[in-house]
């Protein structure tokens, strides 16, 4: 396991070293840079609860194809829910290709009936991780049809069975973005293909997350402007329903 999360590290430090001498020989073309805030009524991931209302900062920085990500959440009812993600990412044409490494305490998704009760120590990469580390494609047909296919699975870390083999939890979805009006929708199906006991409690093929979204910003002048967005979430796979609200902040 240790040598697994070795090589992950390695993964993320080839990464980090390509985005930043990209970032060196791109200071013609600019590097970007993005720092703001989610604030929502309660956060849901892939279809799947995880704590009530929340902020969720983000900070990340781009240069070409090259993109790495800190993002994180904090519940406000009692702070009991924690994540701190770190993201690498990099994009040619319509492809993404992504490794993230989620660190999350405090979620009915960090503990399952059928996998061991991971640590909470973060710099702990033993059985007991709280790490779960996981490659992930997207692929976008482009302007004129929008259509993006991902997928995402789990390769290292907490994603165990109840035997201790690693479950290689799977996720993949289909999103589509328009507009009606002056309005930013978005629509998605997502699914689990097989057995993702180890994150997503599913024993077989099971549809968790069919989303319908809404945006739309606010202008206070022309420099700030304030997006507020609702999303509509339905989970078959665990007979539930949610409907989230938020705004956000970005600098």
């Amino acid at each position: 396991m240790k040598n697994k999360f070795k090589t992950a590290i390695v993964l993320f430090a080839v990464l980090t070293g390509m985005l930043l001498a990209d970032c060196a020989m791109a200071q013609e073309k600019g590097v970007r840079v993005k720092v703001g805030a989610d604030f929502v009524s309660s956060y849901i991931w892939r279809g799947f609860y995880n704590a009530g209302a929340s902020i969720q900062p983000t900070l990340g920085m781009k240069a070409g194809g090259f993109a790495l990500t800190a993002w994180g959440s904090v519940d406000f009812a009692s702070s009991s829910y924690k994540e701190a993600d770190l993201t690498a990412a990099y994009t040619i044409g319509g492809l993404t290709v992504s490794l993230t490494d989620y660190y999350w305490t405090g979620s009915p998704m960090a503990v399952t009936p059928d996998s061991p009760v991971p640590s909470r120590n973060y710099f702990r990469f033993g059985s007991d991780t709280p790490h779960r580390v996981e490659l992930g494609a997207a692929y976008c047909f482009g302007e004129r049809f929008p259509l993006t296919i991902a997928w995402y699975t789990m390769l290292f870390g907490a994603d165990k069975k109840s035997n201790g083999d690693q479950c290689y939890s799977t996720y993949a979805e289909v999103s589509y973005p328009f507009s009606v009006g002056s309005v930013d929708m978005g629509a998605c199906v997502g699914f689990t293909p097989w057995e993702t006991s180890g994150t997503y409690g599913t024993d077989e093929f099971a549809v968790c997350n069919v989303a319908l979204s809404a945006t739309k910003a606010i202008r206070f002048s022309d420099r700030f402007q304030l997006p507020v967005f609702t999303r509509l979430i339905w989970n078959p796979a665990m007979d539930d329903v949610h409907f989230v609200g938020g705004l956000s902040i970005m600098l």
